[in-house]
């Protein structure tokens, strides 16, 4: 039986955290599931805030200092908590942390795909209880014979709509033959990238900006996924179109890739 005392213990699941960077800043957050999950593998569950996911691909989510402030929180409390400590450390300033509002919101909560199913059934319910006369008008149109017949005369005519997207694709690759073959090398080129065939894979050196050597990669791909990097950021490196902050990428030379032959 659920009672008002046991309401009051089921919303106290709120726990406050922080982030600590490698720089000192911080970034202090809340939320009602288990922390884990908020922060998903390798702090991916930040990708809305690129300031914040900057920071995790340069310094690596294992460099990051991890607390958990307090936790069996009610909501009001865990709220009350974030605004007073993202004001303490001025998290919200991006010169002492990676915070985009003063707190206190819950737009970034993370929900589960049951609880997101839930509540679109929800407001789908709403929608058709508060519109009962459009539900009965739409029905009406779906259900009557003439809407079936016009539909199956659309049918009849796909293979024409075919053969008229056929003639027209025809026509924009005549026109637009530079663009269009620019776009299959792209193409082409980033499916080499993500699978590429063992005999073309080249070892890739990784050393520090002080020219101590830190690991080879066996691939450009091996390397990046080391690194958290993506792997057209490590290719512009070796071509010399970008340059990192942290790291030197060479192409290992015969002998350097730690095999024999």
């Amino acid at each position: 039986m659920i009672t008002l005392e046991n309401t009051k213990k089921i919303e106290k699941n709120f726990s406050v955290y922080i982030h600590i960077s490698p720089s000192g800043k911080r970034y202090i957050g809340i939320t009602s599931i288990k922390p884990t999950d908020r922060w998903g593998s390798k702090g991916q569950r930040y990708k809305r805030n690129p300031y914040f996911q900057n920071a995790i691909l340069k310094y690596g989510w294992e460099n990051f200092q991890h607390l958990i402030v307090a936790n069996k929180l009610g909501k009001d409390e865990a709220k009350k908590m974030e605004i007073a400590l993202i004001s303490k450390y001025k998290a919200n300033d991006r010169k002492y942390g990676y915070n985009r509002t003063l707190g206190g919101d819950l737009k970034d909560e993370i929900l589960s795909d049951n609880e997101r199913k839930k509540r679109r059934i929800a407001a789908q319910k709403k929608w058709d209880n508060a519109n009962p006369n459009r539900i009965k008008a739409l029905r009406k149109k779906y259900d009557c014979t003439d809407y079936r017949r016009t539909y199956h005369n659309t049918l009849n005519k796909t293979p024409k709509r075919r053969e008229h997207r056929t003639e027209y694709m025809r026509k924009y690759r005549e026109e637009n033959r530079f663009e269009y073959n620019q776009r299959r090398r792209r193409t082409a080129a980033r499916k080499r990238i993500q699978n590429p065939p063992k005999d073309f894979r080249k070892p890739v050196v990784v050393n520090d900006k002080s020219g101590s050597l830190i690991f080879v990669g066996a691939s450009i791909k091996e390397t990046a996924e080391k690194l958290n990097l993506s792997d057209g950021f490590v290719q512009c490196c070796l071509k010399g179109k970008r340059n990192s902050k942290l790291y030197d990428f060479t192409y290992a030379k015969v002998g350097e890739n730690g095999n024999d032959n």
